[in-house]
């Protein structure tokens, strides 16, 4: 949750909405707003609501969420760092998310059935993963230097997974059913039809 100067509880929502009540954005509207980075200042943190609200018709136009520099709040479980059950299933109106780097566990389903375009980065703090949580989406691109077996459950249908040139070889021992799709790190070029590495 956010709050405001005077310690009131706020939403994603009214904070876009106050916003654009502002004389400045008024040729604006929120459904118009493409790219949205969220930095969480303590111990304020996305809701589970927040995010239901950024996938929904509200914000439609938004292609790209940054919350590398955020934290995450997971209502349903009272967990913080935990990226909700369901949290981005089915949804394909991004082009790029980036998780928060203090994310530590994925709830079941949280990125299943996406057709994000560019690589989904998996922080290397990430310890637990919840059933199907990346079933039948893209590229996911794991930052951490040994490999969570649990996590293989969740990553039928990937088409590519993406580890430093350092690791590969332990991510295809313990993902040695995925072992034809890791490969070195690379970034999705601009005809988005293939992968260069960095």
């Amino acid at each position: 949750y956010y709050q405001d100067l005077n310690g009131q509880p706020m939403t994603i929502q009214s904070i876009l909405e106050n916003y654009f009540k502002n004389d400045a954005t008024t040729d604006c509207t929120i459904s118009e707003v493409l790219q949205l980075e969220i930095v969480s200042i303590g111990d304020k943190a996305i809701t589970s609501a927040d995010i239901k609200y950024m996938n929904s018709n509200n914000m439609l136009s938004l292609k790209q969420l940054d919350m590398q520099r955020a934290h995450v709040y997971d209502s349903a479980t009272s967990t913080y760092h935990r990226l909700p059950d369901n949290a981005f299933a089915g949804v394909n109106k991004y082009e790029k998310v980036i998780l928060p780097q203090s994310l530590t566990e994925i709830g079941a389903n949280a990125l299943a059935n996406t057709s994000i375009e560019n690589t989904i980065t998996i922080p290397s703090e990430v310890a637990v993963f919840g059933k199907t949580w990346f079933q039948n989406s893209k590229y996911v691109s794991f930052a951490s230097s040994v490999p969570v077996a649990q996590a293989a459950e969740g990553l039928t249908g990937v088409n590519a997974i993406f580890v430093e040139e350092a690791y590969i070889n332990s991510y295809k021992n313990v993902y040695s059913q995925y072992a034809t799709r890791i490969y070195p790190v690379s970034v999705l070029d601009d005809s988005k039809q293939h992968f260069v590495r960095n």
